[in-house]
């Protein structure tokens, strides 16, 4: 209990344990808020080393086969240690794993851009053309060869599932913002990320030559140009 002494103009505390539940809430406070310090700065690291490893694994797939990327080569790019990549991934599958997440999310984010740098400049959604979809086209290759690799190497393709859904819908929208109907987008949407991966995977086994790649290229490009006759004719309006 805390008492005043005004005839004297002293303050005093005549109650011991009521200074110590003070003190005690003092320190209380003091530890929570260090601790929530410490927690922050756990989560910054983290984030900054996980960011490293993503970039510097992505920088790498660009350049060489992805068998012969090693967890020691990674390192040496981020200046981390290596034992960093199975603290915050868990093993090198896991982490080529989680670069597949980025190369979406990069794909994504540069798609957005172009669609907002061309907003800004008066453009109209309708009037975009697959060109606006192309700046993401890098990652997204990216992102199909390493999903390849490491369904090889034993990762359930369904693992990618969700992700690829969700690059599928985001075309599909654009699509629409195009001017297509719906279903088509959706449709066009898939049929494009399966061309994706036949031309990246299929063209040397199939004996395909890039001039016949070109010309299918081509003829998607047509049926983009055609949609509201196409859809019509199928009855999808």
């Amino acid at each position: 209990m805390l008492k005043t002494n005004f005839e004297e103009g002293t303050n005093y505390v005549s109650d011991s344990e009521t200074l110590q539940d003070m003190f005690k809430a003092v320190s209380n406070s003091e530890a929570a808020a260090e601790a929530a310090t410490i927690a922050a700065l756990r989560t910054a690291v983290e984030n900054y080393a996980t960011q490293k490893f993503l970039d510097a694994t992505i920088s790498l797939v660009a350049k060489k086969p992805i068998p012969d990327i090693s967890l020691q080569e990674i390192a040496e790019i981020t200046g981390l240690n290596h034992g960093y990549v199975f603290r915050y991934f868990g093993t090198r599958i896991d982490l080529f794993t989680a670069v597949t997440d980025e190369l979406a999310r990069l794909a994504q984010a540069a798609t957005q851009k172009e669609i907002e740098a061309r907003i800004k400049r008066g453009e109209e959604p309708a009037s975009f053309d697959l060109t606006v979809l192309a700046v993401g086209r890098k990652y997204t290759s990216q992102r199909q060869q390493v999903i390849q690799y490491l369904i090889t190497c034993g990762v359930k393709p369904k693992r990618f599932a969700e992700k690829s859904r969700e690059l599928n819908g985001e075309l599909a929208i654009q699509f629409q913002k195009m001017g297509m109907n719906p279903r088509f987008a959706q449709a066009l949407a898939v049929k494009s990320g399966i061309l994706l991966w036949s031309e990246l995977f299929l063209m040397e086994s199939f004996g395909i030559t890039p001039e016949e790649a070109t010309d299918i290229r081509t003829m998607a490009f047509d049926e983009i140009a055609q949609h509201k006759a196409t859809t019509k004719r199928l009855g999808w309006n």
